[in-house]
């Protein structure tokens, strides 16, 4: 469309558009990435912006149980995520790395067919 003849884009003062609006904050949008470091907005720190409630009591409710169930969730990610995590010692760090380079060299021979499948299974199992 031609929307852009009577309002060009790049000359629209976002901030100002921003503060009539009474923005806490800009919404991350992909047409504002570009344009983003010339906007004229300074967020406002004393609100924030998950502290405002809804007029309405019963949506109010809602949102408070989902942002209760996502904080709950969030919170057994992090615990799975800390179990799930295994610290490797340095000088077994190198050992694996060496066997993997060990192995790949190997199997690049023979798949070149310069050693036998046996001579390849017993390089592989010779490891305890």
């Amino acid at each position: 469309h031609r929307c852009h003849h009577v309002l060009p884009f790049s000359k629209l003062d976002l901030g100002a558009v921003a503060r009539s609006f009474f923005l806490v904050h800009l919404p991350h949008m992909k047409e504002l990435e570009r344009v983003r470091h010339k906007i004229d907005f300074v967020a406002d720190t004393s609100v924030k912006a998950r502290e405002i409630g809804y007029k309405d009591k019963e949506v109010e409710k809602r949102r408070k149980k989902i942002g209760e169930e996502r904080r709950a969730e969030d919170e057994e990610k992090k615990k799975k995520r800390s179990r799930e995590r295994v610290f490797v010692s340095k000088e077994e760090w190198r050992y694996s790395n060496a066997e993997l380079s060990s192995d790949m060299r190997m199997l690049k021979k023979f798949k070149k067919g310069k050693i036998s499948a046996e001579d390849l299974d017993t390089a592989l199992a010779g490891r305890p």
